[in-house]
């Protein structure tokens, strides 16, 4: 007898169950996938960490008896020890290399949280660097612009503008730049910076000389454009009138470079007159006849959060203040002499910090001898309305704070590390000179290498007197 087999209806999902299981599938993504993504960051982090740990061991070990003194050196050691360091980069893509040569160390740097990952000594070194500022002694492990692309004066410009972020430009020769071999926007001349915004020069030990036009036309500042970067190393820069000026979010580095500026008419050597202008000046000397050697603009919001790091170099003033801000900027200066006739720094608002510094006032104006402290050199009379604008402010060696009843409302605070203060004068100017108006305060902190008795406190009454404080203590009002 044959048995009949019957096929039996297969039961399927109902759409219940099946919104169900996706319902389900959907959850155990939402919790596990993020988690997913954690552990691979943790695990790409921990790689970057283990392979800057591993090339800090390098560097160390081979720069006991021989230390780099440049990146490039140091690239070196790391190519020989088997890091192709021309193309390393971080597993973690919101970070980058930096190699630290004050430190002679690779570090992981957070484009996104615009932090220092790793070493922990870095980073509490640099822990003050909160808002993306990055210092003078990094430089990007990976980066190409040591490409060189040599070329002659003849052909100098046009190689530059033709080049791409990725070369650097390296003069065979002196050359001069006037008015027809720069273009023109607003009236100013333009830097001749190529299509990707980052420009790299080697000046190869030559000399480039801008002669923009003759003093008091708007041509003669020397503009470096909004949010454009300019590298120069390797030489001398001169100028005939007006320096440089650097517009919104636009950076000027210089390395190894000598500035000279012979005019007496000109306004400076350096403006960084845009809002979050970038100088960074290292090994550099900039002298200058001019009014100032660096300087912002006068008042109101124009070139606030300015930085200015200045390193191993000096600015030398003999016309007027070496740096004078007159807004909100971080001036980082390690290393360095900071000179001016009739003052030697001036921080109206903003925070400044001089470590292992010189701070002088030159006293090339001594014939003057009809001002005294609350008096002005350039007008001669008593600030019986407060401070002006410009160099209309106390002279002295630091000047620290502001005396205005109305544009210059800000905070200002100087720190001094094992770092002299002189004035060279002998009429009477003060050394370091503390002042504050309103509702502000000046804050001043110095160590064992600062007299307490070079520190003078504003003793005007005709304004209302902000606070002031030095290392901690309150002395006004």
């Amino acid at each position: 007898m044959v048995r009949k087999f019957e096929k039996r209806a297969r039961k399927a999902f109902t759409i219940v169950e099946l919104v169900i299981v996706i319902a389900v599938i959907a959850i155990l993504a939402a919790v596990l996938i993020p988690t997913f993504v954690y552990v691979v960051d943790k695990a790409r982090q921990s790689a970057d960490v283990q392979a800057v740990r591993q090339m800090n061991e390098v560097l160390v070990s081979e720069s006991v008896t021989d230390p780099p003194e440049n990146v490039e050196e140091a690239k070196e050691i790391l190519r020989k020890a088997g890091y192709n360091v021309d193309s390393f980069t971080p597993m973690d893509a919101n970070c980058i290399f930096y190699y630290d040569s004050s430190e002679n160390k690779i570090l992981i740097y957070d484009q996104e949280e615009k932090k220092i990952l790793y070493p922990q000594e870095i980073a509490e070194k640099y822990a003050d660097y909160t808002d993306g500022q990055l210092s003078a002694n990094w430089y990007v492990l990976n980066d190409k612009t040591y490409e060189i692309v040599d070329t002659a004066a003849d052909t100098f410009l046009d190689t530059l503008k033709n080049s791409s972020s990725y070369q650097t430009v390296r003069l065979t020769g002196d050359i001069t730049i006037d008015q027809s071999d720069v273009t023109t926007s607003d009236g100013h001349a333009v830097f001749p910076s190529n299509e990707d915004g980052i420009t790299n020069i080697d000046c190869g030990g030559n000399t480039i000389t801008f002669d923009l036009g003759t003093s008091g036309t708007s041509l003669n500042d020397l503009y470096i454009e909004d949010n454009e970067t300019v590298r120069i190393s390797n030489g001398t820069i001169e100028f005939k009138e007006e320096g440089f000026a650097v517009a919104d979010g636009a950076s000027l580095s210089l390395e190894n470079v000598v500035v000279n500026m012979e005019s007496e008419d000109s306004q400076s050597a350096i403006f960084p007159s845009g809002t979050a202008s970038e100088i960074n000046l290292l090994n550099t000397q900039i002298y200058t006849g001019s009014w100032y050697g660096i300087t912002t603009n006068a008042n109101g919001t124009s070139s606030w959060d300015v930085v200015i790091r200045i390193e191993n170099s000096s600015v030398v003033a003999t016309n007027g203040p070496g740096i004078l801000v007159n807004v909100p900027c971080t001036v980082i200066a390690e290393n360095s002499t900071i000179q001016g006739d009739g003052i030697g720094v001036c921080i109206r608002g903003g925070k400044a910090t001089f470590e292992r510094c010189e701070i002088i006032e030159s006293g090339n104006n001594s014939g003057v001898e009809d001002y005294l402290p609350e008096f002005s050199i350039s007008e001669k009379y008593p600030f019986e309305n407060g401070w002006g604008q410009g160099n209309m402010v106390q002279f002295g060696g630091l000047i620290v704070g502001d005396w205005n009843a109305g544009a210059y409302n800000y905070d200002a605070s100087c720190t001094l590390i094992n770092t002299t203060v002189t004035v060279r004068d002998t009429v009477g100017l003060p050394v370091i000179y503390l002042s504050q108006d309103g509702n502000n305060t000046t804050t001043l902190n110095y160590d064992s290498s600062v007299s307490a008795a070079s520190v003078t406190i504003n003793s005007a009454t005709n304004l209302t007197r902000g606070t002031i404080y030095v290392n901690g203590v309150k002395k006004q009002p």
